[in-house]
């Protein structure tokens, strides 16, 4: 129920408020997004060095990919990446450099081996990873009252 016991809070589907951003199923414009490397390889080569942040909030394997066929291209334009994941506990105390690995999060186990490999190959290559673990999420809880907030003015967040 979402915490709404007293049942005053009637959302909509999520299909009624995503419609104007979510085509119709087998339209035209559903059958024509452009896969995850392509857009990334377009935009990619019209940035300028050092000046995109990827931000990875699903799985790796669209980036991964990206930087196994695109290394050099990958390289020169990122300037850091963030990813909605988790890395495993390491010897905070070891002398010699210690390559993180993923976690068990949700969007590392979408396709473990691309994630494995994009972790450790952002480390070799000197790509700044910035991962922000579940345990932010669990530990930066919002109030249902914001919600509620938002919901009184019409935002579908608060729906």
């Amino acid at each position: 129920d979402g915490g709404d016991t007293e049942g005053k809070h009637k959302a909509a589907t999520f299909e009624d408020w995503a419609h104007t951003y979510m085509p119709v199923k087998y339209s035209e414009s559903s059958l024509s997004f452009e896969p995850g490397q392509r857009l990334l390889f377009r935009l990619y080569r019209a940035a300028a060095p050092k000046s995109l942040t990827l931000v990875v909030i699903a799985a790796l394997k669209d980036p991964a990919l990206f930087l196994r066929d695109s290394e050099e291209l990958f390289v020169e334009k990122t300037k850091e990446v963030v990813i909605m994941g988790g890395v495993e506990s390491w010897d905070q105390g070891a002398k010699e450099p210690v390559t993180l690995s993923p976690d068990t999060a949700h969007n590392n186990m979408f396709d473990a081996n691309s994630s494995r490999f994009f972790y450790r190959r952002c480390q070799e290559l000197g790509v700044p990873l910035i991962v922000v673990s579940r345990w932010t999420a669990y530990a930066s809880k919002v109030p249902r009252s914001c919600y509620d907030d938002l919901a009184a003015l019409g935002s579908a967040i608060g729906c």
